[in-house]
């Protein structure tokens, strides 16, 4: 039976805005502590820019153990790997157009899209894409001794790919004809990756004996050693001309190689372990990825750092990569965000949930990226608007809350309170953040606003994002001289008394924790 694939768009559910009945400072912590248990504890997008760009999400999965999830290059097909079979979607409307027979382990596309492979225990099978027939397989057993296959194992024109093997070593197979073409031998340990070049001339591989070989591809002789890691290599690829390779050590360094010489050209440092690196389209840049939860873009002549990609809170970027024209790279780390950068400045532009750690993510066009959470689904998200621009008028932007009515005292201990536990950050691009949290606990966003310059505004559920959404409720503010009123769309007999937070003192319970430190930061960043 055929299965399409769920969509999910972000959309809200009912608002939760607190309605504080000012009965003294006792009532308003019980409704308070009554309201924290309904908000959601998502990650804050607090302090970046805020993103102009609008994104659909469509997610594709199935009720079966997911081994490995790969889109095609022309991001028109997702292939999952399950213990059922390969399942292939079209991206466009989520249609199942294939099922392949046998519990799979792996999946990969050639890179023209024409033919997938599939890997199972006993075999690697071959299908092609037009109408799915199987139309070669080879065998995984006691004569070729594949055991592991790379991130991308064919050569550019398809006939061919790369395996690595029981023994030691890395082969080239020709496909059509099932031609084991030559064994790479040379490394005293296991190979951990191979690569082709992109003429398809020369194998790149790379070993847990600190050392990666360059090769013909055709004869097995060996062109060149790259030596200079003082621990194992994990990953290697060439550059888009084919002058220069890559290698990812587990000596926390990426090294940039002359692709004929073997001369290493540059050594990236990293003061933690790094995940993913990868080139540019032109090959002039290289963008990193560490479990220091930064990602770093070098010049790939010099190895000069250019800038950072960093937001706090991030543990590990896990994949990087850029976008086509060179001008974004996304990201995805372990707090389970797709984040786009603009790759010049360094400036977060987008944050995307990704619903799960984020791997495999890339760009398939300057519109459509997509990511691979934790392996067990395919993401992409299409480019669908952008946002007009929207400059508040000064003396607006800063934190708010709600506070007592004109007539009731607004004392320091109550608007302490109220602005250090669930505050409004209110930016002057229209974004407006509800956050909330005890105050000895870290803020996080409940919900999330977008306005006009008139301050009339889209209400969503969850912390900043940009997939398309359709706002479940309208809010109106009107602030002037640090107080106001917010009305719902909703409920408006009941608008609500805004107040302008002043700047905060802490107890040592709150500096202890982050709270303290995090809401004066976010306090500064809209200071005069």
């Amino acid at each position: 039976m055929a299965r399409l694939a769920d969509i999910c768009i972000n959309r809200g559910g009912p608002l939760q805005v607190p309605r504080t009945i000012w009965l003294g400072l006792a009532a308003f912590l019980k409704r308070l502590a009554v309201l924290l248990g309904f908000w959601l504890v998502t990650l804050s997008m607090t302090g970046a820019a805020f993103a102009a760009e609008l994104y659909e999400s469509r997610v594709f999965s199935v009720d079966e153990t997911v081994h490995a999830v790969r889109f095609s290059p022309p991001g028109d097909r997702v292939a999952l790997a399950t213990d059922a079979g390969t399942i292939v979607f079209d991206t466009s409307d989520g249609r199942q157009v294939a099922e392949l027979e046998g519990k799979a382990s792996f999946v990969a596309w050639s890179p023209d899209g024409s033919t997938v492979m599939v890997a199972t225990e006993e075999t690697l099978r071959f299908w092609n894409t037009a109408d799915y027939k199987e139309f070669a397989a080879i065998p995984r057993d006691a004569q070729t001794l594949i055991v592991g296959l790379p991130r991308q194992p064919f050569s550019l024109d398809g006939k061919s790919i790369v395996v690595l093997r029981q023994d030691d070593t890395a082969a080239v197979w020709q496909i059509e004809g099932r031609r084991e073409v030559v064994i790479l031998d040379g490394h005293s340990a296991p190979p951990t990756d191979v690569a082709f070049s992109p003429d398809g001339k020369r194998v790149a591989t790379a070993s847990i004996d600190k050392t990666a070989v360059v090769w013909d591809a055709a004869t097995g002789k060996k062109i060149a050693g790259l030596e200079g890691h003082e621990k194992a290599v994990d990953q290697v690829g060439f550059s888009p001309d084919g002058t220069r390779i890559l290698t990812v050590g587990r000596d926390r360094t990426v090294r940039v190689w002359d692709a004929a010489s073997g001369q290493e050209i540059a050594a990236l440092r990293h003061q933690a372990d790094v995940e993913v690196a990868v080139f540019d389209r032109e090959g002039r840049r290289i963008v990193t990825g560490a479990d220091d939860g930064v990602a770093r873009v070098f010049d790939a002549a010099s190895g000069a750092e250019i800038v950072s990609l960093k937001e706090d809170g991030v543990e590990k970027v896990l994949s990087a990569g850029f976008s086509p024209d060179g001008a974004r790279i996304a990201t995805g780390s372990s707090d389970e965000y797709v984040r786009i950068w603009d790759a010049g400045s360094g400036e977060q532009m987008v944050k995307l949930n990704g619903l799960s750690e984020g791997y495999g993510v890339g760009f398939i066009d300057n519109q459509r990226i997509v990511a691979r959470p934790h392996g067990a689904m395919g993401v992409i998200y299409t480019l669908q608007q952008q946002q007009d621009d929207v400059r508040l008028a000064d003396g607006i932007a800063g934190l708010w809350a709600f506070g007592p009515p004109d007539d009731a005292d607004a004392t320091a201990d109550v608007m302490h309170l109220i602005c250090s536990t669930s505050p409004y950050v209110i930016h002057s691009d229209g974004l407006i953040e509800y956050l909330a949290g005890g105050e000895d606990q870290l803020l996080e966003s409940s919900q999330f606003m977008r306005c006009k310059a008139d301050l009339t505004c889209d209400v969503f559920e969850g912390a900043p994002h940009s997939l398309t959404a359709e706002p479940f409720d309208k809010a109106t503010f009107k602030l002037a001289g640090g107080k106001g009123t917010l009305c719902m769309t909703s409920d408006p007999d009941n608008c609500q008394t805004l107040r302008k937070c002043a700047k905060l003192e802490w107890d040592d319970a709150a500096r202890a924790s982050g709270h303290a430190g995090q809401w004066d930061k976010l306090y500064a960043a809209f200071a005069d």
